[in-house]
């Protein structure tokens, strides 16, 4: 790793076992003479002892074959290492003699591999200290659980029950709401290990924002315009009353708000240009319009009774409906329903099929590159793009499940905006900052539905999950680190195109602004991430620190398979997600 990003420097590492210090045990053997009987004898024991052992060699190896696909070798201890690193003279019998070097190679490139890992090391992982601060537990995810009707806390005793199941490393007794039937989520992917890349618990993020910072209740602010603003098309933003009052009281532009903390992500159109361009899986066209669009104006959960039931774990009593006309996404509310039903990973996939078709050069670290008989594919080529994607968006999951559920325990916006309601009509007391209890959005909030609640756009609310790390955002960063290694960043992107005024058709895009790759790829990661804080079920600072902790996931995944490759790959060379050179 040539990068300070792209391999952590510990200062105090553990040191890797090695056998070879620890002292000669056997004891010195000084030459004696040996009589002539007690040589026979020496010598017959030896050759019964080497029948013996051929014998027994032969029952294993008999059993062996007998058992399906060979599942002895379940039981068979790895072979020890040698002073060198390799495996030591033992070979399976069913061993081609021909394959040895190439067995000790692939043992080289795992120990290797496998001995930077243990250098690393595991940082110590620090929450905001809310979790501890407040016994009523008002700052923390505590969905399905059974909460207070009127001041919207969640019942003692059940939070208790969730941390007994973190300490154990065992949820199967975490408390529920009577009668509730949604289940929690997946707590255990966080501990998971890993097999390439570093370990799920050497990533790490800073602390999410406190809940009584300015911070946080900035991040109201901004969730409840975004809750707002769902209807009003990214390209009108300029000109729409509302979205100026937004931008003023969250002090930005209308031209970068909700755009994400990424390089590129304020050039150009809102949406990425991988939302919109041609896209084949083979001969199957696919068509990148929404097809049930959801109906405009319709949020959910703005009033206790339907907040409350959710929270409780029970089914909605509220229900989405749609439209029947296909449209491009152009407003927010397009971009949440597409983030409520993609797989994860699916942007980043289909932005590599519109790479591929569209031509784009591949990045110039690639080994075949200047080649005149070879070129790439499974390694370094369609193939390898495509499957990568996968590949590092189950790492980054893992990563920030570990951060969700045995770090931070953050709560949802949809929690914190009942918090603001239930002090807002005098029913409970927090020490909520000034800034979001007498906020222009709260007051707006306030006048169209009767409350605080930030509104959500899915009538279940967020997942069942706690909300930092953002598994969206962390694979967004995973997923467009990975492209950006193995396609040319810089490379601008022919005929771009945007959205009509009702989203029904796609025309060119004629601001005279360059798109590049790279860009647009850190665009399409902010538009996901964010997607989600539209939508009302994340947090700003879940996705700022959520799609850095995917790229960090992504870097180290790099690293360990460059050393598998048998091309003469010097290495990664692009550009990170806050645009700054990245060498692995």
């Amino acid at each position: 790793m040539q990068n300070s990003m792209a391999r952590r420097i510990v200062a105090a590492r553990p040191s890797v076992p090695n056998m070879s210090m620890y002292p000669d045990t056997y004891p010195d053997m000084s030459e004696k003479p040996v009589s002539r009987s007690t040589g026979i004898t020496i010598l017959l024991g030896v050759l019964i002892l080497l029948i013996t052992l051929a014998c027994l060699g032969i029952s294993i190896y008999a059993l062996a074959v007998g058992l399906k696909n060979r599942d002895l070798l379940r039981f068979v201890a790895p072979p020890p290492a040698t002073p060198e690193g390799l495996p030591g003279v033992i070979s399976p019998s069913w061993s081609c003699p021909a394959g040895e070097q190439r067995r000790y190679s692939a043992y080289s490139v795992r120990q290797r591999v496998n001995t930077e890992e243990y250098m690393e090391g595991v940082p110590c992982h620090v929450n905001n200290g809310d979790e501890g601060l407040y016994p009523d537990r008002r700052a923390q995810y505590s969905k399905t659980m059974l909460h207070d009707a009127t001041t919207g806390l969640v019942a003692p005793g059940y939070y208790e029950t969730l941390l007994t199941g973190v300490a154990a490393k065992n949820f199967n007794d975490v408390l529920r709401a009577p009668g509730a039937s949604v289940k929690q989520t997946n707590p255990l992917a966080g501990l998971a290990f890993n097999l390439v890349g570093s370990d799920t618990q050497v990533h790490t993020m800073p602390p999410a924002p406190r809940f009584n910072s300015y911070e946080q209740a900035w991040e109201y602010v901004e969730n409840a315009w975004m809750a707002m603003l769902r209807d009003v098309p990214f390209d009108q933003y300029a000109t729409d009353p509302n979205a100026n009052l937004a931008a003023a009281e969250l002090n930005v532009t209308t031209g970068t708000l909700f755009r994400g903390n990424v390089a590129g992500s304020s050039v150009g159109p809102y949406l990425s240009q991988f939302f919109y361009l041609p896209c084949y899986y083979g001969t199957n066209p696919i068509d990148m319009r929404i097809v049930t669009p959801p109906t405009a104006g319709l949020n959910f959960m703005t009033n206790m009774t339907t907040w409350l039931n959710v929270q409780n774990g029970l089914p909605p009593l509220e229900t989405a409906t749609y439209g029947s006309v296909p449209r491009y996404m152009h407003n927010a509310r397009d971009l949440c329903h597409f983030v409520h039903y993609s797989m994860l990973y699916q942007s980043y996939h289909q932005a590599v099929m519109m790479l591929l078709r569209m031509g784009a050069p591949y990045n110039p670290t690639n080994p075949y590159i200047g080649s005149a008989n070879q070129q790439g594919f499974v390694t370094f080529g369609d193939a390898h793009a495509c499957t990568l994607v996968a590949e590092v968006a189950e790492r980054a999951l893992r990563a920030a499940w570990y951060q969700k559920w045995f770090v931070s325990r953050r709560l949802r916006p949809e929690a914190f905006g009942a918090r603001v309601d239930r002090m807002k009509k005098g029913l409970a007391s927090f020490d909520i900052h000034p800034f979001a209890l007498n906020s222009a959005a709260g007051s707006n909030l306030n006048a169209t539905y009767g409350g605080y609640f930030i509104p959500q756009a899915y009538a279940e609310g967020s997942p069942t999950h706690p909300s930092y790390a953002a598994g969206h955002a962390t694979v967004a960063g995973a997923c467009v680190t990975v492209i950006k290694a193995l396609f040319d960043g810089s490379y601008v992107i022919p005929f771009p195109v945007v959205p009509s005024a009702d989203g029904t058709m796609l025309i060119n895009y004629t601001a005279g602004l360059s798109l590049t790759v790279e860009y647009e790829l850190n665009k399409l990661a902010a538009n996901v991430g964010v997607g989600r804080n539209l939508a009302g079920v994340h947090w700003k600072s879940d996705f700022d620190a959520s799609v850095r902790l995917g790229e960090q996931v992504a870097i180290s995944m790099l690293r360990d398979i460059k050393t598998t490759f048998p091309e003469p790959l010097i290495g990664w060379r692009f550009r990170g997600i806050d645009g700054k050179d990245i060498v692995v």
